[in-house]
């Protein structure tokens, strides 16, 4: 019922909003909730109202709390939720709602459960420049606690992808070198002129 009266109030963000955080609690409540919720499309329908509300700051942070839950630690739907392009929508909400604590602190919070034991996604996020944006948010919301600790929470995940990549990168580095040296080994064949025999 619940997702069925997000399609039919599609358009009406304080409905949505309310809806939204109905899931949101539902989610928080149980597993076998969060199970339920997901099964019946939740995290597709938020992303959707997501996308379709922007500009609304409100819905924003609905969505942000709402897919919290659905993702916490919940491998499955992290991998679901990667693949619907979550990473993209959270960077765009970020950039979008820099003035709202709510917001960001959510969205963080949101982005924390999404990283946690998910060595992937953590790499994801800092390719797509979250150190950059949570930051950001940090100094933006000094004075503002859930943003200061979802922020620190989140920043703690990003390092540890960012030495992970340094090491891979060092690695590659290494294997390429050891390539070129081995290269380096190889005899070089040497071009021989054939002679062919001129007409009389």
């Amino acid at each position: 019922r619940i997702l069925a009266a997000m399609t039919s109030h599609k358009n009406n963000p304080d409905v949505l909003c309310r809806a939204i955080s109905v899931l949101r609690s539902l989610a928080c409540d149980s597993n076998d909730n969060q199970k339920t919720v997901l099964a019946a499309g939740a995290l597709e329908k938020v992303m959707t109202v997501a996308a379709s509300h922007k500009k609304r700051s409100t819905v924003q942070q609905q969505v942000a709390g709402a897919i919290g839950n659905f993702i916490y630690k919940n491998m499955d739907t992290k991998n679901k939720a990667i693949s619907s392009g979550v990473v993209d929508l959270f960077k765009s909400t970020m950039a979008m709602h820099s003035g709202d604590a709510a917001v960001q602190g959510l969205a963080c919070w949101a982005l924390t459960n999404l990283a946690t034991g998910h060595t992937e996604a953590q790499k994801l996020l800092v390719r797509a420049g979250f150190a950059e944006t949570v930051f950001a948010a940090k100094a933006n919301h000094i004075h503002d606690g859930l943003v200061g600790t979802a922020s620190s929470a989140l920043m703690v995940q990003l390092e540890a992808a960012e030495q992970l990549l340094d090491e891979e990168s060092d690695e590659e580095e290494q294997e390429e070198g050891a390539f070129q040296a081995e290269d380096r080994k190889r005899p070089t064949l040497q071009r021989v002129s054939v002679f062919t025999p001129s007409q009389t």
